[in-house]
């Protein structure tokens, strides 16, 4: 029996012959009073009273002023109050999303997490699009729609609030043309 070894991307002859997909979901722009039930929220109940908490729990101090500051800064960006979204995410806005498939729901906007070794940002629109920001924000690493600083200290402020400003606004303006 030969011996199989693994493929790399360019070796695959039909790597570049997929036609481009259309997007999984669409956004439409919604808020807490339009809600008819909190059982269209996927992973649990908008608790603004419950962001406090979370942030008090944070066991390590550096983490926690950072979250602290990341959440005014996000608050200021959005111009949206804070919300929780499961059990320590923190989000901003919201969206009714619709799946190609027809599944929905609502989810934030824009948001964060604050982890063990880093804070998560989430920028519903990716963080492609915004390379100059990127370039002016500091030390920091991405994946396609989270963006993970270490320390908040380290980071330009401004460039970070531009950054949540323009993918917030990007969402949810894409979804307010949608209901339109």
């Amino acid at each position: 029996m030969a011996a199989s070894r693994r493929l790399g991307i360019g070796e695959l002859s039909h790597a570049r012959s997929f036609p481009k997909r259309a997007p999984l979901f669409t956004f439409r722009v919604v808020s807490p009073g339009t809600l008819t039930g909190m059982g269209k929220l996927g992973l649990g109940a908008l608790l603004d009273s419950d962001v406090e908490r979370v942030l008090t729990d944070i066991r390590n101090d550096r983490r926690r002023r950072d979250a602290r500051d990341l959440c005014d800064v996000m608050r200021r960006a959005t111009e949206e109050p804070p919300y929780l979204w499961g059990s320590n995410i923190i989000g901003f806005g919201m969206v009714d999303f619709t799946y190609v498939r027809g599944r929905s729901g609502v989810w934030m906007a824009t948001g964060f997490a604050a982890r063990a070794s880093y804070l998560a940002i989430y920028l519903m629109d990716g963080v492609s699009a915004y390379a100059a920001e990127l370039d002016r924000l500091g030390p920091h690493t991405t994946h396609k729609s989270c963006l993970h600083v270490r320390d908040l200290r380290e980071v330009d402020l401004d460039a970070l609030s531009d950054l949540v400003r323009l993918s917030y606004l990007s969402v949810t303006r894409h979804a307010a043309a949608r209901r339109a």
